[in-house]
């Protein structure tokens, strides 16, 4: 039986988001998102497993939505947990 490693990426959406998707079998699942905050400077990023569950909801607002140190930080922050998920995703699938 053929196995595949699962991958994960992050896109960015024409509104400015960032999206984590993780590969799976069946296709792409989002995981997690990243987006100026509505309520003004920062961001806020919420997580959530490839079942869409156990989300979190984390607002970042340290620097403005602007700057690219924060920027930089919430798409490190999808990356981490985009890996993880897409690590359990792979044990699971296996």
């Amino acid at each position: 039986m053929p196995t595949m490693e699962s991958t994960h990426e992050i896109k960015e959406r024409e509104d400015g988001a960032l999206v984590a998707y993780v590969e799976r079998a069946l296709g792409p699942s989002q995981v997690g998102v990243a987006m100026p905050h509505p309520a003004g400077d920062g961001w806020l990023t919420i997580l959530w497993d490839e079942q869409a569950q156990s989300a979190e909801f984390t607002a970042h607002a340290a620097g403005s939505r602007c700057d690219e140190k924060a920027r930089e930080a919430v798409r490190q922050l999808l990356e981490f947990h985009a890996a993880i998920i897409a690590r359990l995703v792979a044990a699971v699938e296996k």
